[in-house]
């Protein structure tokens, strides 16, 4: 079945005072007080959308092992994105499952991929970013399709030994990456802003940045 999308999409700032904690982990390993407003609900019309699954790439968190593949909707194999679904099991039972309307982008190298060329050089599988928050805990950084000059959605999921959770999935352009021990960080811009005028005058305006930022083993956004 053929994709036909018309996008309006507007970019508004991300308003938080300080910064803000994206999600908190307890004793027990489970991961809640996730923030609504950094996380977009799914397209609903893709809930019922078939699909066929990948080969697998493991992730030990926790002492856990969690099983993550990616998917493609049937039909949406010639559609814009690598893969369209990210199923993460544990014990071969299914505790995640996200599915992109748009489309999410192998993290690979390439001259016309912008953003996924920025997060290459941190990939080991080529499909997402992986960072250890502790010695208990694990990020995993996905990006989604971009169209045109539009942004790419940045999708964050975190797990435990004993949970897993989408925590942030915003449009976003990736501006800086640092993924050095227990500092991880990205700097972030959350519009698009014309350098010039319609007339070609240079303009003034600045893109509004943020950053997430490791703090222990959570992770945190703030506006710079």
């Amino acid at each position: 079945m053929k994709k036909i999308c018309l996008f309006l999409i507007s970019l508004v700032s991300i308003h938080v005072s300080a910064q803000t904690a994206l999600f908190s982990i307890n004793t027990n390993g489970l991961i809640s007080n996730t923030q609504a407003r950094f996380i977009d609900p799914q397209d609903p019309s893709v809930n019922t959308l078939s699909y066929s699954l990948g080969s697998a790439v493991s992730v030990t968190a926790g002492g856990s092992a969690w099983t993550i593949k990616t998917g493609r909707y049937k039909g949406w194999e010639n559609e814009p994105g690598d893969f369209d679904v990210i199923e993460i099991s544990k014990g071969g039972t299914r505790k995640l499952l996200y599915k992109s309307y748009l489309g999410i982008m192998k993290i690979i190298d390439a001259p016309n991929q912008w953003y996924a060329s920025q997060m290459a050089p941190y990939s080991r599988n080529g499909y997402f970013i992986e960072t250890s928050l502790s010695s208990t805990s694990k990020a995993l950084f996905f990006l989604g399709q971009n169209y045109g000059s539009d942004l790419s959605q940045l999708i964050i999921i975190v797990m435990t030994g004993n949970d897993v959770k989408v925590v942030f999935n915003r449009p976003m352009a990736i501006e800086n990456i640092n993924n050095t021990a227990n500092n991880f960080s990205l700097t972030l811009e959350s519009e698009i802003v014309e350098v010039v005028d319609s007339d070609g005058t240079p303009t003034n305006e600045k893109s509004p940045t943020h950053t997430i930022y490791q703090q222990g083993q959570i992770l945190y956004f703030r506006n710079n």
